[in-house]
Protein backbone atom coordinates (compact mmCIF):
# COMPACT_ATOMS: atom_id res chain seq x y z
CA UNK A 1 0.00 0.00 0.00
CA UNK A 2 1.16 3.49 -0.96
CA UNK A 3 0.07 5.90 2.07
CA UNK A 4 0.77 9.74 1.37
CA UNK A 5 1.22 11.90 4.87
CA UNK A 6 -1.43 14.63 5.29
CA UNK A 7 -0.31 18.03 3.75
CA UNK A 8 2.30 16.26 1.21
CA UNK A 9 0.59 16.14 -2.24
CA UNK A 10 2.10 14.23 -5.05
CA UNK A 11 1.26 11.86 -7.29
CA UNK A 12 1.13 8.25 -6.24
CA UNK A 13 1.09 4.96 -8.75
CA UNK A 14 -0.56 2.10 -7.85
CA UNK A 15 -1.32 -1.56 -9.28
CA UNK A 16 -4.00 -3.65 -9.05
CA UNK A 17 -3.47 -7.39 -8.22
CA UNK A 18 -6.35 -9.73 -6.82
CA UNK A 19 -5.46 -10.37 -3.32
CA UNK A 20 -5.39 -13.72 -2.65
CA UNK A 21 -7.97 -15.32 -0.77
CA UNK A 22 -7.91 -16.34 2.74
CA UNK A 23 -9.97 -19.80 3.53
CA UNK A 24 -10.60 -19.12 6.94
CA UNK A 25 -12.18 -15.56 5.92
CA UNK A 26 -13.37 -16.51 2.37
CA UNK A 27 -11.75 -12.97 1.53
CA UNK A 28 -8.72 -11.57 0.55
CA UNK A 29 -8.10 -7.85 1.14
CA UNK A 30 -5.62 -5.43 -0.58
CA UNK A 31 -4.69 -2.03 -0.47
CA UNK A 32 -4.24 0.55 -3.67
CA UNK A 33 -3.44 3.62 -1.97
CA UNK A 34 -4.55 6.54 0.62
CA UNK A 35 -4.65 10.13 1.37
CA UNK A 36 -6.47 11.63 4.58
CA UNK A 37 -9.58 12.25 2.43
CA UNK A 38 -9.58 9.52 -0.35
CA UNK A 39 -8.48 5.81 -0.27
CA UNK A 40 -8.70 2.60 -2.90
CA UNK A 41 -8.37 -0.67 -1.94
CA UNK A 42 -9.49 -4.35 -3.58
CA UNK A 43 -11.39 -7.36 -2.08
CA UNK A 44 -11.55 -10.90 -3.60
CA UNK A 45 -14.73 -12.82 -2.11
CA UNK A 46 -15.82 -16.12 -2.61
CA UNK A 47 -19.06 -17.20 -1.43
CA UNK A 48 -18.95 -17.62 2.49
CA UNK A 49 -17.11 -14.07 2.50
CA UNK A 50 -20.03 -11.90 2.75
CA UNK A 51 -20.13 -9.29 5.40
CA UNK A 52 -22.93 -8.34 7.35
CA UNK A 53 -25.78 -5.21 7.58
CA UNK A 54 -23.51 -2.10 8.53
CA UNK A 55 -23.08 1.54 7.64
CA UNK A 56 -20.06 3.96 7.98
CA UNK A 57 -21.29 7.28 9.02
CA UNK A 58 -18.07 9.46 7.82
CA UNK A 59 -17.10 7.67 4.60
CA UNK A 60 -18.86 7.60 0.94
CA UNK A 61 -17.98 4.59 -0.44
CA UNK A 62 -17.94 3.47 -4.61
CA UNK A 63 -17.59 -0.55 -4.97
CA UNK A 64 -16.93 -1.17 -8.61
CA UNK A 65 -16.76 -4.46 -9.86
CA UNK A 66 -13.75 -5.54 -11.83
CA UNK A 67 -15.06 -9.14 -12.20
CA UNK A 68 -17.28 -11.87 -11.06
CA UNK A 69 -20.91 -10.49 -9.89
CA UNK A 70 -21.77 -8.61 -6.45
CA UNK A 71 -24.94 -8.40 -5.04
CA UNK A 72 -26.15 -5.60 -2.84
CA UNK A 73 -28.60 -5.20 -0.08
CA UNK A 74 -30.42 -2.29 1.77
CA UNK A 75 -31.32 -4.59 4.02
CA UNK A 76 -30.99 -7.91 5.22
CA UNK A 77 -32.97 -9.67 2.12
CA UNK A 78 -33.85 -6.11 0.12
CA UNK A 79 -31.04 -6.47 -3.09
CA UNK A 80 -30.29 -3.17 -4.03
CA UNK A 81 -28.33 -3.88 -7.02
CA UNK A 82 -26.75 -6.81 -8.55
CA UNK A 83 -23.66 -6.09 -10.61
CA UNK A 84 -21.38 -7.54 -12.81
CA UNK A 85 -17.76 -6.59 -14.13
CA UNK A 86 -17.49 -2.61 -14.96
CA UNK A 87 -20.42 -1.41 -12.98
CA UNK A 88 -21.00 0.10 -9.53
CA UNK A 89 -22.32 1.21 -6.95
CA UNK A 90 -22.21 4.37 -4.50
CA UNK A 91 -23.24 3.60 -0.88
CA UNK A 92 -23.51 7.24 0.56
CA UNK A 93 -22.40 7.93 4.43
CA UNK A 94 -24.61 6.38 6.82
CA UNK A 95 -26.25 4.34 4.16
CA UNK A 96 -26.82 0.45 5.43
CA UNK A 97 -25.40 -2.24 3.49
CA UNK A 98 -24.07 -5.52 2.58
CA UNK A 99 -22.87 -7.47 -0.11
CA UNK A 100 -21.95 -11.08 -0.89
CA UNK A 101 -20.49 -12.51 -3.98
CA UNK A 102 -22.80 -13.95 -6.88
CA UNK A 103 -21.60 -15.77 -8.94
CA UNK A 104 -19.60 -19.37 -8.58
CA UNK A 105 -16.42 -17.64 -10.06
CA UNK A 106 -14.97 -15.31 -7.19
CA UNK A 107 -15.60 -11.22 -6.95
CA UNK A 108 -13.06 -8.99 -7.22
CA UNK A 109 -14.26 -5.63 -6.13
CA UNK A 110 -12.45 -2.09 -5.86
CA UNK A 111 -13.96 0.10 -2.98
CA UNK A 112 -13.09 3.82 -3.14
CA UNK A 113 -13.75 5.84 -0.05
CA UNK A 114 -14.03 9.39 0.34
CA UNK A 115 -13.51 10.54 4.00
CA UNK A 116 -15.57 13.29 5.88
CA UNK A 117 -12.74 15.82 7.71
CA UNK A 118 -13.02 15.50 11.39
CA UNK A 119 -15.64 12.33 11.13
CA UNK A 120 -15.13 9.62 13.42
CA UNK A 121 -14.11 6.64 11.80
CA UNK A 122 -16.61 4.09 12.74
CA UNK A 123 -18.55 1.57 11.79
CA UNK A 124 -22.45 0.64 12.96
CA UNK A 125 -23.73 -2.72 12.37
CA UNK A 126 -27.22 -3.46 12.58
CA UNK A 127 -26.51 -7.10 12.26
CA UNK A 128 -24.36 -9.38 14.26
CA UNK A 129 -21.31 -9.78 13.02
CA UNK A 130 -20.04 -13.16 10.98
CA UNK A 131 -17.38 -15.27 13.08
CA UNK A 132 -14.84 -14.26 9.83
CA UNK A 133 -15.64 -10.67 10.91
CA UNK A 134 -15.17 -11.39 14.53
CA UNK A 135 -11.49 -13.27 13.58
CA UNK A 136 -10.15 -9.96 12.33
CA UNK A 137 -11.42 -7.51 15.51
CA UNK A 138 -14.57 -5.69 13.22
CA UNK A 139 -16.63 -4.15 16.19
CA UNK A 140 -19.15 -6.78 17.42
CA UNK A 141 -22.73 -6.14 17.10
Amino acid sequence: MTTQVEGEHKATVFKYEAPPIDPKRGKGHGSGCRTELLGVSFQTVREGGETNLHAHPGIDGVWFVLAGRARFYEDVETVTAELGAHEGILIPHGVKYWFESASDEPLEIMHITGRYPNAKRERINYTPTLPQQEARGINAF
